[in-house]
């Protein structure tokens, strides 16, 4: 693995588990992983890309803050986007997988494991990614993802469920092969997630 690459995966961690709040220092960072400033400099420059740290004014570099406002934005626009990627994937998803998946997020409901979901989620949007044939819009839509991961909330287990429920719904309408259902699944499921989120901040 290339130095740079080790280096955006240590600062990506440490920014997802809140280890690195604010700033972003490249000294420090360059200490922190004991390696040179190049890999830090451009993991840096990735994330920045990545929407995770965002440059001032004055040139320093911060974790990107979410507000009320930046996030119903970033919902609206997901919704636009997401419809158009599952209609660019539509015909080539495997409908196999999405079996898998919808019973393994049964499987997450039944015992209540809600930390795995992200991989269901993970495994879902590499699925559609793959099949849209389109590599702009799968960066786009990677970049307001991770800006909705930097909302810290916790979410009660009964709220979680209700996530999932929709999941599953939209699992079974591309099963099904509707594609005029599973886009109003999908547009129900991320207009959920923001008043689920909302609610709670």
């Amino acid at each position: 693995m290339k130095a740079s690459q080790r280096a955006y995966e240590s600062i990506l961690k440490m920014i997802q588990s809140g280890e690195i709040k604010d700033s972003v220092v490249e000294n420090d960072l360059t200490d922190i992983l004991n390696t040179s400033r190049t890999p830090v400099r451009e993991a840096i420059a990735r994330l920045i890309v990545e929407g995770w740290v965002e440059v001032l004014d004055n040139g320093s570099k911060v974790v990107c803050k979410i507000t009320v406002d930046q996030a119903r934005e970033i919902y609206q626009v997901r919704i636009s986007l997401e419809a158009l990627l599952l209609k660019l994937a539509w015909s080539e998803i495997d409908r196999s997988l999405m079996q898998q998946l919808q019973d393994h997020t049964l499987d997450v409901i039944t015992h209540e494991n809600f930390e795995d979901m992200s991989e269901v989620l993970g495994k879902f949007y590499t699925e559609l990614y793959a099949k849209s044939n389109n590599k702009l819009l799968a960066e786009s839509i990677t970049v307001l993802h991770n800006k909705v991961n930097l909302i810290k909330v916790d979410l009660i287990n009964q709220v979680k469920k209700a996530s999932c429920d929709e999941i599953m719904k939209l699992f079974q309408a591309i099963i099904d092969n509707d594609q005029q259902k599973a886009n109003l699944r999908l547009e129900q499921h991320l207009m959920g997630s923001y008043y689920r989120l909302f609610g709670e901040l």
